[in-house]
């Protein structure tokens, strides 16, 4: 997962926070600060899906808010879709807009999004909660893995695409 800057809520004319009448409206707003990509699996996506943090479902009173605005692609929003998350348990989870991701994950050729060993034991933990939240631990034997979940294959042919960069590198 790549840190994001979705920033404060953007602004009107009049300099006023701006109110969305429905949740979608934001999604070009949030497209301008953080990119057409994942927050969580990093893929890039035509349609980037607003994704709430804590699920409209459960949270009702933030379905329009900013700060619960983050984009995911279509995978990872169906997967941690209606998961009971809310302000009690927030910090269960790494979120790609609020903590540094990077330093909670590593990743290696044909693997899923490891741990790192440098967290703390509790950082851990909520590195793995991240992980099964959004079925970023979903490797090949994974039970879960369905033939829709085409983000492993993305993962390699990312990996591959930059080995051949690296090798072109080396070369010249």
């Amino acid at each position: 997962m790549r840190p994001v800057c979705r920033g404060d809520a953007p602004i009107d004319e009049q300099g006023n926070p701006v109110r969305f009448k429905k949740y979608g409206d934001a999604r070009n707003a949030l497209i301008a600060r953080i990119g057409d990509y994942c927050c969580y699996c990093e893929s890039p996506i035509q349609n980037p899906a607003v994704e709430h943090i804590q699920p409209k479902s459960h949270e009702p009173a933030l379905e329009k808010t900013w700060s619960n605005f983050l984009l995911a692609c279509p995978i990872c929003n169906s997967i941690k879709n209606d998961q009971p998350i809310n302000a009690a348990n927030l910090s269960d989870y790494f979120w790609a807009d609020t903590d540094n991701t990077l330093r909670g994950f590593f990743y290696e050729k044909d693997r899923a999004p490891q741990v790192h060993a440098s967290l703390t034991v509790a950082h851990q933990h909520i590195a793995r909660n991240t992980l099964v939240l959004t079925g970023l631990d979903r490797e090949p034997s994974h039970p879960l893995l369905t033939k829709k979940d085409r983000r492993w294959e993305k993962r390699r042919e990312a990996w591959a695409k930059a080995e051949r960069a690296k090798f072109n590198l080396n070369v010249n």
